[in-house]
């Protein structure tokens, strides 16, 4: 695999890493300023500033969640500056509410691109959750 395509999949743990910790200060700053994407929680396409309402709003209304990921099937192409990276994530949640444990995937495709110093993410979308109880 190449040095880019490493790259993005350290850029990839990193993003849910951040999510998961909360640290909306990192999250946004993988972003591109002239990011345009489809997250799933949006009625329609966003840029970034979309994005950090909409992660704000999801983090928000899930923050008695306690909650695992894993980055399962990733696959990746690079393209000069620009490598896409599809995968799907698995989350398990642990609610309060629950007696069991959910299972959730989500299927999401990012294109990250490199400016001589950072990887920023300049596009992307996500299916949203197909659930399953664990």
């Amino acid at each position: 695999m190449q040095e880019k395509a490493h790259e993005v999949i350290h850029m990839e743990e990193n993003y849910w890493n951040y999510v998961h910790s909360r640290d909306i200060d990192n999250y946004l700053n993988l972003w591109h300023e002239d990011f345009k994407g489809w997250p799933s929680g949006s009625e329609k396409p966003i840029d970034k500033d979309g994005l950090n309402i909409v992660v704000n709003n999801i983090l928000e209304k899930n923050q008695n969640l306690s909650w695992k990921f894993q980055i399962e099937n990733m696959t990746l192409n690079e393209f000069q500056n620009n490598v896409i990276a599809i995968y799907s994530l698995k989350i398990v949640i642990d609610s309060e509410e629950e007696t069991s444990k959910v299972e959730k995937t989500l299927r999401v495709i990012h294109v990250w691109q490199f400016d001589n110093k950072n990887w920023r993410i300049i596009g992307g979308m996500d299916t949203g959750f197909m659930e399953q109880v664990a």
